[in-house]
C-alpha cells in the first residue's frame, strides 16, 4: 500500500515540475486590466456649453455649481457662473468666488488670454489653502453665453498628476450644439 502511494505522489511531483520547469511553461497572470471608463458628456444650458468629464471622476451638481473630482480626491474642479457685467467687475466676482473656496490666495504670473474652440477665455493660477492644507489652483474665466468660472485646485503636485485628464477636460469646452 506504501508503494502504491508512494509511486502516486513521485509520479504527481514529476508530472508537476514538468509542467513547472519546461520551456513553454508561461508565468500565471491575471485578467487583462481594463479599459478605462468612457468621458462623461455635461451640458451647462444657462451657459450654452458643453464638456466632457474625464472617465471615473465623481460629478455633483446643484442651482449654483458643477463640481467634479478626481478618482483619488486629489484634483476638484468646480464651475460656475458669474455675471455678465464689466470686466472689473467681474474680475472682483472672480476674486470672490476663489475667496469662497481658497484662503488666502496668492496669485502666481500675469492673466494670459487665450481661446478654447472658439470661445475667449482669461487664465490666471496660483496657491493658497483649503481646510488648512496647502493647495494649488487655476481659474479660468470662459466668456460663453454667460461668464463661466472653471476653478480646478489640488494638493501640490495633483496638476501634474492629472494633467492628461484636466487638459482633455478643459479643452472639451465647447459651445453647446443644441
Amino acid at each position: 500500500m506504501r508503494s502504491i502511494r508512494g509511486g502516486v505522489i513521485a509520479v504527481l511531483l514529476s508530472v508537476f515540475c514538468a509542467a513547472c520547469s519546461g520551456p513553454s511553461a508561461e508565468p500565471p497572470h491575471g485578467p487583462d486590466p481594463l479599459p478605462p471608463p468612457a468621458d462623461s458628456s455635461f451640458r451647462h444650458e444657462a451657459a450654452g456649453i458643453e464638456f466632457d468629464v474625464p472617465g471615473g471622476w465623481r460629478s455633483k451638481t446643484s442651482t449654483d455649481r458643477m463640481t467634479f473630482a478626481a478618482p483619488d480626491g486629489l484634483l476638484t474642479v468646480v464651475l460656475f457662473t458669474a455675471p455678465d457685467e464689466q470686466m472689473g467687475v467681474l474680475a472682483d466676482e472672480v476674486n470672490r468666488q476663489i475667496g469662497k473656496i481658497v484662503a488666502n490666495p496668492v496669485v502666481e504670473g500675469d492673466l494670459v488670454t487665450t481661446e478654447m474652440n472658439g470661445i475667449p477665455v482669461l487664465v490666471q493660477h496660483g496657491t493658497g489653502t483649503v481646510d488648512g492644507k496647502s493647495i494649488e489652483w487655476r481659474v479660468r474665466l470662459v466668456e460663453a453665453q454667460q461668464h463661466v468660472l472653471v476653478l480646478a485646485f489640488g494638493v501640490p503636485g495633483s496638476f501634474d498628476r492629472h494633467f492628461a485628464e484636466l487638459d482633455r477636460f478643459e479643452r472639451s469646452i465647447r459651445r453647446d450644439s443644441q
